[in-house]
């Protein structure tokens, strides 16, 4: 199994690298691997290694914190109130 992934902004970097994103990911796709063999009627264990090939951090992305979709989804949700505000109280259905 050969992974290359790369996190789109810091955000998301620092959740692959410190809140348990990676270990998450290798245990996504050796699961996967595992569930493909055993639809084919195998059972191989899945061995893999790693090699990182560029440790550092990408800076220049931080732009792409706006697309982050948690922090998105934050800010939309801590304006939901200044929404129905905005609408004299009712809601975004009526």
């Amino acid at each position: 199994m050969q992974g290359l992934e790369r996190a789109s902004d810091p955000i998301y970097e620092f959740g692959y690298r410190f809140m348990g994103g990676e270990r998450k990911q290798d245990k996504t796709w050796k699961h996967v691997l595992h569930s493909l063999a055993a639809r084919y009627g195998l059972d191989a264990e899945v061995q893999a290694s790693k090699t990182c090939i560029d440790p550092s951090l990408q800076w220049d992305k931080v732009g792409n914190i706006w697309n982050n979709a948690f922090i998105r989804t934050t800010l939309y949700k801590a304006t939901t109130p200044l929404r129905w505000l905005s609408r004299g109280g009712r809601s975004e259905k009526s």
